[in-house]
């Protein structure tokens, strides 16, 4: 690891590995490694670092490397075995890291009140390792009760969007945002607007008033929209949230997963209904439990794979349910 500028070693730069689950099929019959949650490591006086570690057919590998004052590099692999085979040795070569800037600034609604909880985006950052490597390439930070928020990581000169996640309870940006960062950083802290939307919270429960999660609910439109999906899974408690999609007027929602008949509703419901409760039939259950044997202790992080048999074929397997 160097600094792009000089091509002075970067010594002691912070390394992230992380390794997960890329096929549970295989999870379930290799189980995790002692290495799935390894140490961070640091470069040496040389700027090198090394990781070490077993190929595993189920899982991949992700490494984000994160210098102070600069901005990070990653790579993920999809499958270790799909390059990384054992006994193998993949060099990354040369990395150049750029210099970065902390990016700061203000969330605001449209009155000019501030607006805690959201989590701001920038997206496209030049953040891969190699180009034909997947890489995490947007980065943000949350707006706390002054409505202020900075970035987790610095961000190199560049011209970039400026997003919302999905986790923006409720709220859109004003106007399609970009930002600029110059050489010198940024001349002053963001400002981003954004408004509320419109939309419709309620809960789906079975006959006996019980919450059912894993329903999903699809909103068909009254009039037209911009082609975006306007639906939501019930969460554990029954709940759900669909947010209003451009100018849809009323809509009629739609059912599936979770319940034995899919449903339709009859009504069209406005939007900014916030009590509305679904009576649906539950979808059975099928409860497991793993434990260990002979001392019948519980296993975490097992997968379990059922396979439906399709008309009375054993040997013709459908989708996969978990």
């Amino acid at each position: 690891c160097i600094d792009d500028q000089t091509g002075a070693p970067l010594v002691h730069a912070l390394v992230k590995v992380h390794f997960r689950a890329s096929n549970d099929e295989a999870m379930a019959r290799y189980p995790n490694p002692d290495w799935m949650h390894p140490d961070d490591l640091h470069t040496d006086a040389s700027g090198a670092f090394m990781l070490e570690f077993e190929e595993h057919k189920g899982m991949q590998l992700s490494i984000s490397i994160e210098p102070e004052g600069y901005a990070p590099r990653t790579a993920r692999w999809s499958s270790i075995s799909d390059k990384l085979f054992a006994g193998t040795k993949t060099d990354l070569g040369e990395i150049r890291l750029t210099p970065g800037h902390v990016i700061q600034g203000r969330v605001v609604d449209e009155g000019g009140q501030p607006v805690e909880g959201l989590y701001l985006l920038a997206s496209d950052l030049p953040l891969p390792i190699a180009t034909d490597m997947a890489a995490n390439d947007a980065r943000g930070g949350e707006s706390d009760s002054n409505g202020e928020f900075t970035f987790s990581v610095p961000v190199p000169p560049g011209t970039y969007p400026l997003r919302l996640s999905s986790r923006r309870k409720g709220y859109a940006l004003r106007d399609p945002a970009r930002f600029e960062v110059s050489e010198q950083g940024l001349p002053r802290p963001l400002e981003v607007v954004v408004y509320k939307v419109k939309e419709i919270r309620g809960k789906v429960v079975d006959a006996a008033g019980e919450p059912i999660r894993g329903a999903y609910l699809i909103g068909e439109a009254a009039v037209s929209r911009s082609g975006r999906m306007m639906s939501s899974w019930t969460r554990e408690d029954g709940s759900f949230r669909i947010e209003r999609v451009g100018n849809a007027g009323p809509i009629q929602l739609h059912t599936r997963g979770g319940v034995t008949e899919p449903w339709q509703g009859e009504d069209w419901i406005e939007w900014d209904t916030h009590d509305l409760v679904i009576t649906l039939d539950r979808r059975p259950n099928l409860d497991i439990v793993v434990v260990e044997e002979p001392t019948g202790a519980p296993v975490e992080s097992f997968a379990v794979l059922t396979q439906a048999i399709r008309s009375g074929n054993q040997q013709s397997w459908s989708s996969s349910d978990w």
